[in-house]
C-alpha cells in the first residue's frame, strides 16, 4: 500500500510535467494549482512512508518553489543513492554512511558505538599483549619524568585491576606533572568504561530488557566495581545497579544457574550476607560443575564467617574439600576451617 501510494505520486508529477510540456496545462494553472497540489500529495506520501516531517517539509519546499527541477533533484537524488555510497567507501570505512529512508538514527547510532568499541577493544588487547610484560612500577620508581609519564600514558589504555592499582600509586608521587598524568589517565578509564555502560543501556531501550542484554550490563558494572576504581559511594551504587539487572534477568528466566554465582558475589560485596546464604542454596539445586559449585560454596563459607556461623561455614568447608578446588588458596582455607 505505502509503495503503490508513493509510485502513484510520482506518476501524478510526471503526468502533470508531461500536460504543461505539450501545451494542454498553462503556465498559471501548472505554478499556482497543479504543481502545489502534487508536491503536497508527494510530500504527504514521502511522510507516510518515511515518518520524517523534517523532510517531508524539504520535499514540498523544493519541489513547489523549484518546479520540475526540483522534482528532478528529488528524484536523481534518490535514484543515484547506492553510488554516492560506493563513491565514499574508503579502507570499509563508509563515509556517506548516514541513516537514510527506513533507517532509524537512534538505531544507526547504537550500531555505530558498539562497531567503535569493538574496534577499541581488539587495540585494547593487542596493547595489552605489548605491555603486560614492561616494568611499569620499576619506571615509577625511578627518577626520570618522561618515562614515567609515557609509562602512565600506556598504562591509560590497559583496563585491569594491576594497571589501575599502578596509577593510583603514581597519584602519591612528588612530581605534579606525574600525578597530573595518572590522575588524568584514571579519569580516561573511567570515562570508557561508563561509556560502554551507556552503550548497552541504549541497546536495552532500544531492543527491550532481554536476559542477554541484562546479564551483560550487570556483568560490567560488577567488573568495573572489582577494578577498585570508584569511591565507596558510586561502588555501591554500581553493585546495586548490578544486582537490579541480574535479579531482572532471572525473573525473566529463572532457569539461568550461571547467573547466580553473579548475584550471590555481588550480594557478598554488598555485605547482605543471608541474602548470600539463600542466593546460594537455590543455585546448589541446579546440576552445577565441581567448579561453579565450589565458588558457590566459598561465597557462602565467607558469609556464614561474618555472620559469626563457625559450625555451618565448618560443613560448607568439607564440601569444598570433596570437590578438590584448583585454587591452592581455597584448599587452604577450606582444609583449615574443615578440620576446625
Amino acid at each position: 500500500m505505502i509503495i503503490f501510494l508513493f509510485a502513484i505520486s510520482i506518476f501524478l508529477k510526471v503526468f502533470i510535467i508531461t500536460l504543461y510540456f505539450f501545451h494542454v496545462l498553462s503556465l498559471a494553472g501548472f505554478i499556482f494549482v497543479a504543481n502545489p497540489l502534487s508536491s503536497i500529495f508527494l510530500a504527504w506520501c514521502f511522510y507516510y512512508t518515511k515518518r520524517d516531517r523534517l523532510k517531508s517539509l524539504f520535499v514540498l519546499a523544493l519541489d513547489t518553489f523549484l518546479p520540475i527541477v526540483g522534482f528532478l533533484c528529488i528524484f536523481l537524488f534518490s535514484l543515484l543513492r547506492p553510488l554516492y555510497r560506493l563513491l565514499y567507501r574508503r579502507n570499509e570505512i563508509d563515509v556517506y554512511d548516514i541513516p537514510f529512508g527506513d533507517e532509524n538514527y537512534e538505531v544507526y547510532d547504537h550500531n555505530k558505538k558498539i562497531e567503535l568499541q569493538a574496534k577499541s577493544l581488539d587495540l585494547d588487547e593487542e596493547i595489552h599483549e605489548h605491555l603486560e610484560i614492561l616494568p611499569f612500577r620499576e619506571i615509577l620508581d625511578g627518577t626520570n619524568r618522561d618515562l614515567k609519564i609515557s609509562a602512565i600514558d600506556k598504562l591509560s589504555r590497559l583496563e585491569s585491576r594491576e594497571s589501575i592499582k599502578v596509577l593510583k600509586e603514581a597519584l602519591l608521587e612528588d612530581e605534579y606533572e606525574v600525578r597530573y598524568f595518572a590522575n588524568n589517565a584514571l579519569g580516561k578509564i573511567e570515562k570508557r568504561l561508563l561509556e560502554k555502560i551507556e552503550t548497552l543501556s541504549e541497546e536495552i531501550r532500544l531492543q527491550g530488557e532481554l536476559t542477554q542484554s541484562l546479564n551483560s550490563r550487570g556483568g560490567l558494572y560488577l567488573d568495573i566495581y572489582m577494578l577498585d576504581i570508584l569511591d565507596s559511594e558510586m561502588g555501591k551504587l554500581f553493585l546495586e545497579r548490578a544486582l537490579n539487572d541480574f535479579l531482572l534477568s532471572l525473573s525473566m528466566d529463572a532457569s539461568q544457574k550461571e547467573i547466580f554465582s553473579k548475584i550471590v558475589q555481588t550480594n557478598l560485596f554488598l555485605k547482605e550476607y543471608q541474602e548470600v546464604i539463600q542466593f546460594s542454596k537455590d543455585a546448589l539445586k541446579f546440576e552445577l560443575s565441581s567448579t561453579q559449585k565450589c565458588g558457590i560454596l566459598f561465597y557462602m563459607a565467607e558469609a556464614y564467617y561474618e555472620l559469626g556461623l563457625y559450625h555451618e561455614l565448618s560443613e560448607s568447608c568439607k564440601e569444598i574439600k570433596n570437590l578438590n578446588p584448583k585454587y591452592e588458596k581455597i584448599n587452604q582455607v577450606a582444609n583449615w576451617w574443615a578440620n576446625a
